[in-house]
């Protein structure tokens, strides 16, 4: 990731949870959690819970447009 202003990842992630949140999309898998997403609020789950999210997260009707 690259940005010509200081903190534009943190505008861009906040726009990119805002849109999913405006399409009813509910996870959003960071794959590696930095200290960086954790003070925008990511958390580790255990993979159980993750796959249980992410099966109720496939069941959802979204909104892609």
């Amino acid at each position: 990731m690259f940005h010509r202003q200081t903190d534009a990842s943190k505008v861009a992630l906040a726009a990119l949870v805002n849109r999913m949140y405006e399409r009813n999309l509910t996870l959003l898998d960071v794959q590696f959690l930095t200290p960086h997403l954790v003070r925008m609020g990511a958390v580790e789950i255990p993979r159980a819970e993750y796959l249980e999210r992410l099966g109720e997260a496939l069941g959802r009707q979204v909104n892609f447009a």
